[in-house]
C-alpha cells in the first residue's frame, strides 16, 4: 500500500488593508440637491421669465439660420444664372 502526501502552498505574505470606504448615508446625502427658498408666486415668475429666455434665444437662432440659408440660396442662384 502506498501512501501519498500532500505538498502544502506556501501562504502568500501579508498585504495590506484596503482603505475604509465612507459610509453610504454620508455620500449620498452630499449629492442631494440644495433646497429652493421663495414663495410659490416668486417661484413662478422665474419660471416664467425663464421659459421667456429660452423662447426668444431659440427664436433669434431660427431667424439666424434661416437669414444664413436664404443668403446661401441667393448665392447659388447668382451662380448657376452667369
Amino acid at each position: 500500500m502506498s501512501t501519498k502526501t500532500t505538498k502544502t502552498a506556501a501562504k502568500p505574505a501579508a498585504t495590506k488593508k484596503a482603505p475604509a470606504k465612507k459610509p453610504a448615508a454620508k455620500t449620498a446625502a452630499a449629492k442631494k440637491p440644495a433646497a429652493v427658498k421663495g414663495t410659490p408666486e416668486t417661484l413662478r415668475d422665474q419660471a416664467k421669465s425663464l421659459a421667456s429666455q429660452a423662447t426668444d434665444k431659440a427664436r433669434g437662432a431660427a431667424n439666424q439660420g434661416k437669414d444664413k440659408a436664404t443668403n446661401l440660396l441667393d448665392e447659388l442662384s447668382k451662380m448657376v444664372a452667369e
